[in-house]
């Protein structure tokens, strides 16, 4: 059960960004489009502290709310992420687009998170929506799991 990637490409990503911003009359600014990039870069989860560190490691000069500010844009915008860890107080985040699905695993004991993907969770949600006569918007599937010794 491995997490099968499918990469949407940085243009795409950047034009739904664009898209949201100005339909909600935000600005585009340079401190967002930095944010944006370095966001995209990430193939794993990542906390505010190792965003901005990437962010000063590319010489990216932002300001702490720009950062707190665009990151809740682009959850806002469903680009985004946030997963609250229950050893942790501090949330996580993941880079995501619509093609994105996955599940979760926390291990508990070593603090690992570990993305999966199984089609028969897709064949199972699609058989309980049907039948209830609903269809799927979103699902999430969080395992949570100590390692055995």
């Amino acid at each position: 059960m491995e997490l099968s990637k499918k990469r949407c490409d940085y243009e795409k990503y950047v034009e739904r960004f664009y898209t949201f911003l100005d339909e909600r009359n935000l600005s585009r600014t340079m401190e967002r489009n930095d944010i944006l990039r370095i966001v995209f870069k990430f193939n794993k989860h990542f906390t505010i502290s190792e965003l901005d560190k990437k962010l000063k490691e590319h010489k990216c000069r932002v300001s702490k709310s720009a950062l707190y500010s665009t990151i809740e844009i682009l959850k806002d915008a469903g680009m985004v992420l946030k997963h609250h860890l229950p050893w942790s107080a501090t949330p996580i985040y993941e880079k995501f687009y619509d093609t994105d699905a996955h599940s979760h695993i926390y291990v508990e004991n070593t603090e690992e998170v570990i993305e999966f993907y199984n089609p028969q969770i897709d064949d199972i949600k699609r058989e309980v929506a049907e039948s209830f006569s609903l269809d799927v918007i979103n699902h999430t599937l969080t395992l949570y799991c100590r390692k055995r010794k």
